[in-house]
């Protein structure tokens, strides 16, 4: 938003801005808003419905209490640990917040 009011005002400044462009640059502007809520919307209930299925096929309390499952948990829970450190050190915003 900001880079588009800076541009309406640098076009205002330099007499360019006509009412075409400026009802044109308002549409794409409000297309793309729409683009990204909608795109926010389906990805929240994808993952809502994600939770909810995992949720009601692997919930903790449906697993029985045995040295198996431990063993499981604590190898996944490994596993997630390997992939997030190994994240952080391939990325660069990763690698920027990692502390020593």
């Amino acid at each position: 938003m900001i880079f588009f009011l800076f541009e309406i005002l640098r076009l205002l400044v330099l007499k360019k801005l006509s009412w075409n462009m400026l009802v044109d640059s308002l549409t794409n502007f409000l297309t793309q808003v729409a683009f990204l809520v909608t795109n926010f919307i389906v990805a929240f209930l994808f993952y809502l419905a994600l939770f909810y299925w995992v949720y009601e096929n692997f919930s903790i309390t449906t697993l029985p209490m045995n040295g198996w499952t431990f063993l499981l948990c604590l190898l996944l829970a490994d596993l997630a640990y390997y992939w997030e450190h190994r994240f952080v050190h391939r990325v660069g915003i990763g690698l920027a917040t990692h502390t020593v």
